[in-house]
């Protein structure tokens, strides 16, 4: 009898999705191992290795065949070999679908028996240049329930620069830029890593206002904002100067104008933005009891979209949290509600507008939403949680609009995103992204990438201030040019630069204080804040301050939060 004949040969299909599942047939015939190699070279193609074991559970069955099907990504150069000898590999290619498909010339008979085997093909959809900074993006996968093993390996090449961020954790301590990730580190979650230094981002926005009135009246406009170890602004040019440029209570930087009667302005904003990436460890998060009352007072009340004190609303806050959890790991629940619950509206980009729903008709839906309904959604629960949160509202690069969309359309082209932050006392202030966690599996809770650029910030109001591109007396024209500088940056460009002179002191009051009478002078292109812990300077600014005589240099907080000092010249 030969051996077919005591045998059933049986079709095992196995499916590895990139963007969506993985599935396995014959789960009681077969258990499978995988490990599965990610090897990035200089110029950001990337070498797929997966090596596949097919152990038979039962005595009468054999696998005949292996299917990978891979979605939304251009491979080439597909191979399958076991022992150095190829295995037959069949290609098809149906709308967004490759399908690969190794069909076996030799079969491993016999319970416990084991089929090792590789599928090897190469694609550049996986890193990706953006600026100065290299992203890999591997989206998620649903780990079968016949792996008793799963290991990937991710290889990253010494050229691309420092590791800004990855996730998740691998499971042990990365060399030569090699790492390693376990099942368990990968459940419904893809890998995200960056490596540079930071992203260098070059602006051009016009805001055009107009006053209505016969009278005239005041105007003020957002621009973008400094984000303390996260964002920094080097500003080239801002015409016609405004009359005053201040901070407002929830950090936006505000150029405000005196409009006449009947007035149009345009104005032109030019710079640069430092964007850089910081990743926090959730288990370190501080407690509710630690956060100021008046953050709390400012940012965790119910308000238009951002419905908090909701009955709804309340008993899902109540739901999710749990008191022995720190603030991070709380918001972290409300982050996995929303990704594992919410469904975004794939269309939106389509639209010329969508009406924005608030986080109350999003969680009583939950379906065809928007990055507004993920964001509105997580801050009224946090809120309700008494977790300090707000918005960021801004410019995101997408690499592919299907996993990380753009919602806001702003006419001509200028598409806009949307994403929250909330407050942890032992991280500040924390960017997460709910929408594009959902549609890509990726983690951005733990980390931001590189690529939000945020354009204004939403707390104390969920409506104001308008964000750039919002600002516009007409429709027919493209209001904002933001691109990634591939260019050298001088060090100069985002460096503080403060002077303070001496000046002539006539007030006889400041005279029996013992006070002399300085002009602070921002000579650089970054503003410099808490200066002297009291006052806020936009670039080529100037203030007349009274300091005792007993004082020879002025205190100033620098991009990352450290302290820093300037000499007083006499």
């Amino acid at each position: 009898m030969t051996v077919k004949s005591k045998v059933a040969i049986l079709i095992f299909g196995f499916s590895f999705i990139l963007s969506c599942n993985f599935t396995v047939k014959a789960l009681d015939q077969f258990s499978t191992d995988y490990e599965i190699t990610y090897d990035i070279n200089d110029a950001g193609e990337t070498t797929v290795k997966q090596k596949v074991f097919i152990t038979n559970q039962i005595e009468d069955v054999i696998a005949t065949k292996y299917s990978l099907s891979i979605n939304n990504m251009a491979i080439y150069e597909e191979k399958a070999y076991e022992e150095n000898e190829n295995i037959n590999l069949k290609k098809e290619l149906t709308q967004d679908t490759i399908t690969l498909t190794a069909l076996f010339e030799k079969y491993t008979v016999g319970k416990d028996k084991t089929k090792e085997f590789i599928i090897e093909y190469k694609t550049r959809d996986l890193a990706y240049r953006s600026g100065k900074i290299w992203s890999i993006n591997i989206p998620r996968a649903q780990i079968p329930d016949s792996a008793k093993k799963y290991t990937v390996t991710l290889k990253i090449p010494q050229t691309f620069g420092n590791k800004l961020f990855i996730s998740p954790q691998p499971t042990s301590k990365p060399e030569s830029n090699t790492y390693v990730f376990l099942g368990n580190d990968l459940k419904n979650m893809g890998i995200t890593a960056a490596f540079g230094e930071y992203q260098i981002i070059n602006f051009k926005i016009k805001y055009e206002i107009e006053n209505p009135w016969w009278i005239n009246a005041i105007y003020d406009v957002a621009l973008p904002p400094d984000i303390t170890g996260v964002q920094q602004i080097s500003f080239g040019g801002l015409e016609p100067a405004p009359t005053k440029i201040y901070l407002d209570s929830d950090g936006n930087t505000i150029a405000r104008y005196k409009l006449k009667r009947k007035e149009k302005l345009a104005i032109n904003l030019t710079g640069t933005a430092k964007i850089s990436a910081r990743q926090i460890d959730v288990s370190r998060g501080g407690n509710i009891d630690d956060v100021s009352k008046q953050i709390l007072s400012s940012y965790t009340k119910s308000t238009k979209y951002w419905e908090s004190n909701d009955e709804l609303i309340q008993k899902l806050a109540k739901e999710l949290y749990a008191k022995d959890q720190n603030v991070s790991q709380n918001a972290q629940k409300i982050y996995n509600y929303l990704v594992s619950n919410f469904s975004y509206d794939k269309e939106i980009v389509n639209s010329t507008s969508k009406e924005r729903q608030g986080a109350l008709l999003a969680l009583k839906n939950k379906q065809n939403l928007a990055c507004m309904e993920f964001t509105d959604s997580f801050i009224a629960i946090s809120r309700a949680m008494d977790i300090p949160s707000r918005e960021i509202n801004g410019y995101a690069f997408s690499s592919n609009e299907k996993s990380q969309p753009l919602s806001i359309n702003l006419n001509q082209g200028d598409f806009l995103h949307s994403w929250a932050e909330f407050y942890d006392p032992s991280f500040g202030w924390v960017q997460i992204d709910p929408t594009w966690g959902n549609t890509s599996g990726i983690d951005y809770f733990t980390k931001l990438d590189t690529n939000h650029f945020a354009l204004v910030i939403r707390g104390k109001s969920s409506l104001l201030p308008l964000p750039a591109g919002a600002y516009r007396t007409t429709n027919d024209k493209k209001l904002l040019d933001i691109g990634f500088d591939q260019e050298n940056i001088d060090s100069r460009t985002f460096t503080e630069r403060l002077t303070i002179k001496k000046r002539p002191n006539f007030n006889l009051f400041r005279i029996l204080l013992n006070q002399n009478k300085y002009l602070v002078v921002n000579t650089g292109s970054v503003a410099v804040g808490n200066i002297n812990d009291k006052f806020y300077l936009a670039p080529h600014q100037s203030k007349e301050v009274y300091l005792s005589k007993k004082i020879r240099r002025l205190s100033y907080k620098t991009f990352d939060g450290t302290n820093a000092f300037v000499q007083i010249q006499e």
